[in-house]
């Protein structure tokens, strides 16, 4: 395993002692997701005809972000909060300003964040979404932006968020295990919803809109600035 920000090899057997290893594996997709590789897992078996990358990229998240048991038990806990029958999954990356831990780059500003109600609204419009029936969970790396949504639609949906470790965003090599264990909850809730939007650009987001195939997924649009801290 590599890791592309110095090209290092992962000492793999020496990394169990510590809490998680980042390192970025994303690749073009068009370098990768192209019709001749996914012909290639068709003649191999890997995957059956008819069946695409989405699928695939399901399966895999799925058994790579399988959980121990103790973490299993805090999912169900949580989900046990969705007490609708359907679930409408968010994610809002932000970055910036409105981070919970300041980014010089922020994805989403103060102004777009107030833009996805009206997102959030166009997309129950479109899959004749009764409020009565469906939970909001919100998965944000800031505090600003998930009260600020709570407060839009508690009077629609069943509002849930976690709130039992802390979140964030990770911009270094070592994940602190309440961010971890935040993260697994959060993904593994959005991918089993009906309906899903998240950051356009986020690895986070991305997963989770793998996970929620075949499900209807979405994206906020952003527009990744450089800024400075506010005082």
């Amino acid at each position: 395993m590599k890791n592309n920000n110095n090209n290092n090899t992962i000492d793999l057997p020496s990394s169990f002692s510590e809490d998680s290893i980042l390192f970025d594996v994303r690749a073009p997709k068009s370098i990768v997701l192209t019709p001749e590789n996914l012909q290639i897992l068709k003649d191999s078996k890997l995957l059956q005809q008819g069946q695409n990358w989405d699928y695939l990229y399901k399966l895999l998240f799925q058994i790579v972000l399988s959980p121990v048991k103790s973490v299993k038990n805090e999912i169900e806990e949580e989900k046990r909060r969705l007490t609708r029958p359907y679930t409408f999954g968010i994610q809002v990356r932000t970055g910036g300003n409105l981070a919970n831990d300041f980014e010089r780059t922020s994805m989403i500003s103060e102004e777009a964040l107030y833009r996805i109600p009206n997102q959030i609204e166009d997309i129950c419009k479109k899959h004749n979404v009764t409020y009565s029936e469906w939970n909001l969970y919100i998965s944000s790396d800031s505090d600003r932006a998930t009260n600020y949504l709570f407060d839009t639609f508690q009077s629609k949906f069943n509002v849930i968020y976690s709130t039992k470790h802390a979140r964030g965003h990770t911009s270094s090599g070592h994940l602190k295990t309440n961010s971890l264990m935040s993260a697994l909850i959060d993904v593994h809730i959005l991918g089993s919803s009906d309906i899903l939007l998240t950051t356009r650009g986020s690895g986070f987001g991305r997963m989770a809109s793998a996970m929620v195939y075949p499900h209807p997924s979405y994206f906020i649009r952003v527009n990744r600035t450089l800024v400075k801290r506010q005082s």
